[in-house]
């Protein structure tokens, strides 16, 4: 989102126009996750813009000499898309939450920054604070090096995430052999242990006489008679 909102102010100050209200809620993520900057409503054709008339000011997204001296120029959008990082990485946090304006006012003047969460990768943060929360915006970098700052460091992102995404996919690839292997022996161990007990049984079980034919009971009532005939 970062990387997005950066192109797209690039390319607005490439055609030489000023935002004056970049800030998380003028930033619109498509299904694609592609960042649309919107709300053009404060936005100015030039390079340099004064307020000459009463007007209410986003205070806490202001940069210091807009603050000080009411000017606009492409900078001061750099200061405004600071704030809106911070934001980004404290997960919608406003800033400078529970500072009131004209606090809030005194501290960007006299220097005095949001510090970025830790969410942010550290040579980001450490980017918007030394290069982006300037007070003097001759010294304060374009939105030109902010793109080409943030693309590596995308790129290092993207690329541990999809080394960690095979990772665990060959981790899972091989919890899934473990585990089949494991059933399968399960399975054989109980089979075996089935057979053994029916062979138990099968050896316990008590005899049972069988049962004589018709036919075995004819011939020995035969026999007993030729015997009896025999003896008289």
């Amino acid at each position: 989102m970062c990387l997005g909102a950066a192109r797209g102010l690039q390319y607005l100050h490439a055609n030489h126009c000023i935002h004056r209200d970049i800030a998380a809620r003028n930033c619109l993520y498509s299904v694609d996750k592609i960042v649309k900057l919107s709300d053009f409503g404060l936005s100015v054709i030039g390079n340099q813009f004064k307020l000459c008339t009463s007007q209410k000011l986003p205070i806490k997204w202001l940069a210091p000499e807009t603050i000080t001296t009411l000017y606009f120029t492409p900078k001061t959008d750099v200061y405004s898309y600071g704030v809106m990082c911070f934001e980004i990485f404290s997960e919608g946090e406003e800033p400078w939450d529970g500072v009131t304006n004209t606090e809030t006012k005194r501290n960007v003047v006299t220097g005095k920054h949001l510090i970025m969460p830790d969410a942010c990768p550290e040579k980001f943060r450490s980017f918007i604070h030394e290069k982006i929360f300037v007070v003097d915006p001759k010294r304060r970098v374009v939105m030109d090096d902010v793109a080409r700052f943030i693309e590596p460091i995308i790129n290092d992102i993207h690329n541990a995430a999809a080394v960690n995404a095979v990772m665990n996919a060959e981790v899972r690839v091989r919890i899934e052999e473990k585990t089949n292997v494991l059933k399968f022996q399960k399975s054989e161990i109980n089979t075996r242990t089935s057979d053994q007990n029916r062979s138990i049984t099968q050896t316990n079980a008590p005899s049972t006489p069988r049962k004589q034919s018709n036919s075995s009971r004819k011939i020995r009532a035969k026999g007993n008679k030729k015997k009896m005939t025999a003896q008289k």
